[in-house]
């Protein structure tokens, strides 16, 4: 039990650090690249994580399917 408390302090620890660093980021890449380089960044790197999800999305429905015959 002690580690599944642990575990859920580190993984919330983990999230808090890379919001806080993303609110640190983010003005920085702005400025360096401008609004219009940062939005099509933005734009890239949403599409490529959101087709990334459907794939795994797809494939661990067809590994629990295989499973369960």
């Amino acid at each position: 039990m002690a580690s599944l408390a642990k575990n859920s302090i580190y993984n919330t620890l983990g999230i808090v650090v890379y919001v806080l660093l993303m609110l640190i980021i983010t003005p920085l890449l702005i400025n360096a690249m401008g609004d219009l380089q940062y939005g099509l960044y933005r734009l890239a790197l949403s599409s490529v994580v959101n087709y990334c999800f459907f794939l795994d999305l797809e494939s661990s429905s067809g590994i629990l399917l295989a499973f369960a015959d």
